[in-house]
């Protein structure tokens, strides 16, 4: 009898288990709701009028902080009321004015740690850069000295990184497009004629806002360089094989679009291609429009004798 009604307590409690699992959000549609509390006009608004009230900041602040709101919303997840999201949005993007606002006022003072950083050449950026990172400053916003010593151990790092890539390209680009012919090769059926070089160009740009992520590491650098790249290059895969699936005549298109330029270049060199020139249907005025122009099919002519 006892073992009956332990058997019953552990039905009852998966059952409540499983209730709980159903009923309770996964972070993806949790962050979807975050993201549509962060697109309604009346927090967009309440954003930028709480930066605009501290004194000091411009409209141009207003924007960026507002943009760097939707970089941050992993930090809201778990609020399902959207009253609730704007009051903490509006917290968040005050407390970053205010910062941004303290950290113009020691920008001559950054700079000049930043330039004892050896082989650093970048001027003002490594500025834009570390004030992007203000979110990531937990300390009291009121305590000018701790936002000091932050402020200039995150700029010699951002510093050390930006001074670090020039470097990095030229000794590891054949690792980054490694990592991206890691996923391409296994890709051929989507159209990959300049996907190595545009996500080699992401990853080097990843890296570039991202350098202090790839320093004081124990894995070797083109070991990182090519997982992130690989990273980047399933990222793109993945996009591709959506739009494709959103769009089922993309290929079709894509294959039009390369004949027509086979097409023009034939026509304006005055040759004719070593082989017919394969086309879909309704092409066949232009075909015979080309032919024609290079003198080698009359007009009377059929030109789908020509049409492999």
């Amino acid at each position: 009898m006892s073992s009956e009604r332990i058997s019953a307590a552990n039905l009852a409690a998966g059952a409540a288990d499983e209730l709980e699992r159903v009923s309770t959000p996964t972070h993806a549609q949790q962050r979807r709701r975050v993201l549509r509390y962060y697109r309604q006009k009346r927090t967009q608004g309440a954003v930028r009028q709480a930066v605009l009230e501290v004194e000091g900041t411009t409209i141009l602040d207003a924007e960026r902080i507002a943009q760097q709101l939707g970089d941050h919303l992993d930090e809201f997840i778990g609020l399902d009321d959207r009253c609730t999201f704007r009051e903490q949005a509006v917290a968040w993007a005050s407390r970053i004015a205010q910062l941004n606002v303290s950290f113009e006022a020691l920008s001559a003072m950054i700079l000049r740690e930043a330039k004892k950083v050896p082989n650093y050449y970048c001027g003002w950026s490594v500025l834009s850069r570390v004030s992007r990172r203000l979110p990531e400053y937990s300390g009291d916003m009121n305590d000018l000295p701790a936002l000091t010593t932050w402020a200039i151990e995150t700029t010699v790092r951002e510093a050390r990184g930006l001074a670090e890539l020039g470097e990095w390209i030229t000794k590891y680009k054949k690792a980054v497009y490694a990592g991206a012919w890691d996923v391409l090769r296994t890709s051929l059926d989507l159209n990959i004629s300049d996907a190595a070089d545009e996500i080699s160009s992401r990853t080097w740009e990843y890296i570039g806002d991202n350098p202090t992520e790839f320093l004081d590491s124990l894995v070797p650098l083109n070991e990182r360089f090519r997982a992130k790249a690989r990273w980047l290059a399933r990222q793109w895969k993945t996009d591709q094989l959506r739009d494709r699936a959103n769009n089922p005549d993309l290929t079709y298109v894509d294959d039009v679009e390369e004949e027509e330029r086979k097409i023009w270049f034939y026509a304006g060199s005055g040759k004719l291609p070593q082989r017919p020139v394969k086309l879909g249907p309704g092409d066949e005025d232009a075909y015979q429009t080309i032919m024609v122009g290079v003198g080698t099919l009359k007009e009377s002519e059929n030109p789908l004798d020509f049409i492999a």
